[in-house]
């Protein structure tokens, strides 16, 4: 679910609180949008756990992923919010954002008081930075009662960012992909796929 559409679905909560909304695609976007989540962490841990080489466009897609990663666990707060409209999930995002610890605590406390199930399992995953990303992943997984690749390596997860869904990530994974297949560290059908139209 696009985000200014979240951000406008918010707007019209606060405006009209009875306005009736779909909890059931709500949790439906908002699972999908933590799988995706979890997709990220997998294939940036991959990449930074298995020696990343230093190459301009190695730099870039480790920040592309990052980035994707924020934005999708920032959508999925946005749709918590409006399953839960006595909270504002978007200060406990920023909470979690912050370096002020104790906005960051509060921030975990609300998760913990406010989910429930497996969303609350995957989310207080997702959102501990302070534990290994591939075990992150697995758990929230494990919460949301899905499979994933326990273990990733470098050129499983090339493979699968050359062919990912965003033409941001397989962008910068084709022309990281031609980086390496230069320098003999990636086979070369990587590197052969086209793609045009990035933004």
């Amino acid at each position: 679910m696009r985000f200014k559409i979240l951000q406008a679905l918010g707007r019209l909560q606060a405006t009209h609180p009875s306005t009736d909304l779909d909890a059931d695609l709500l949790n439906e976007q908002l699972r999908e949008s933590l799988l995706r989540a979890i997709q990220l962490l997998q294939w940036r841990d991959a990449i930074e756990s298995n020696g990343m080489p230093e190459t301009p466009d190695g730099e870039l897609l480790r920040v592309a992923l990052r980035d994707k990663e924020n934005a999708t666990l920032e959508r999925a707060f946005w749709m918590m919010g409006l399953l839960n409209p006595k909270e504002s999930f978007a200060l406990v995002w920023r909470g979690l954002k912050s370096d002020n610890a104790r906005l960051h605590a509060a921030s975990v406390e609300v998760l913990e008081a406010t989910l429930s199930g497996g969303f609350r399992e995957a989310v207080l995953a997702l959102v501990d930075e302070g534990e290994v990303p591939a075990r992150r992943a697995r758990a929230a997984a494990t919460a949301l009662g899905a499979t994933v690749r326990p273990v990733w390596s470098y050129e499983e997860a090339m493979r699968a960012m050359v062919e990912d869904t965003s033409e941001v990530v397989r962008g910068i994974a084709v022309h990281h992909a031609a980086e390496l297949e230069k320098r003999g560290e990636l086979p070369e059908s990587h590197a052969r796929k086209e793609v045009t139209g990035i933004v």
